[in-house]
């Protein structure tokens, strides 16, 4: 902050959200909610307004935005009219909504919904066509800016949509891993590791000090053993297999396992 020329330099540690600050020349001495809303909007008036495009949500109270004209922000500071995020958003926004924002130093705040554009039409047409690659996004009144932001939006969901992906196959792996591990546990065997094999998985396991390892189907089926069992192999599961192996090595059979 500057008081009279001067430069201060405070640190506070708060949630995200308007503060009242009351300080000395030292310090922070006392933190306080505003007030009235009026207290927020006279702070926010003195700020440089910039019109914003509404893109996506990024965190509860923060979104991406573009400039709503891209050339007119670039001459007022902003470099190449680049995504930036916008804080402090307190109303329902949707994508390619045009919002009000502030400019404090490099950081932009929310202010209001901007009352004279709104959800123009061209904006709204872009909304209703997005997912469904229309035609509509070359509509007329569709500016480069609402171009960008659709493209943003479309990357993002994109990524979005790889994530989930991910996040379902790491899902399946960890609880995949916890079934390997209770089926060996329940007689047991501590699992040593795992991998995908062909339709199934190769398991390996220590039992009693010693290794062993067995290919399975996805139910969990003992697809081979790595041992002679006559061909009934397929009539283990994990947890009988370790059993039938802990028997064999009781009766001096493991000797002639290969392993």
């Amino acid at each position: 902050t500057v008081q009279g020329g001067v430069q201060f330099n405070y640190r506070v540690v708060r949630d995200p959200g308007w503060w009242v600050l009351h300080c000395d020349q030292v310090a922070v001495r006392r933190v306080e909610a505003p007030t009235s809303m009026f207290e927020t909007v006279r702070f926010l008036a003195a700020l440089p307004r910039f019109l914003v495009l509404a893109v996506h949500r990024l965190r509860a109270d923060t979104w991406l935005v573009v400039p709503w004209n891209g050339s007119d922000a670039e001459q007022r500071g902003w470099p190449r009219g680049e995504p930036q995020a916008m804080h402090l958003v307190q109303d329902a926004i949707r994508p390619f909504d045009v919002v009000v924002a502030r400019r404090l130093g490099r950081t932009l705040l929310y202010d209001s919904l901007d009352e004279g554009q709104g959800a123009t039409p061209a904006g709204e047409a872009v909304r209703q066509s997005f997912g469904t690659h229309s035609e509509d996004v070359r509509a007329r009144g569709v500016t480069p800016e609402m171009k960008r932001a659709y493209s943003i939006l479309e990357d993002y969901g994109a990524a979005m949509r790889r994530a989930e992906r991910e996040r379902a196959v790491a899902d399946r792996l960890a609880s995949l891993e916890g079934r390997l591990r209770w089926h060996l546990a329940f007689v047991g065997a501590e699992l040593l590791g795992w991998h995908e094999a062909g339709e199934g998985y190769e398991v390996r396991w220590l039992h009693d000090g010693r290794e062993y390892h067995a290919t399975i189907r996805r139910d969990l089926q003992v697809e081979s053993a790595g041992i002679c069992l006559d061909g009934t192999d397929p009539r283990h599961n994990l947890s009988s297999i370790v059993a039938v192996m802990q028997e064999g090595r009781r009766l001096g059979m493991d000797e002639d396992w290969d392993w």
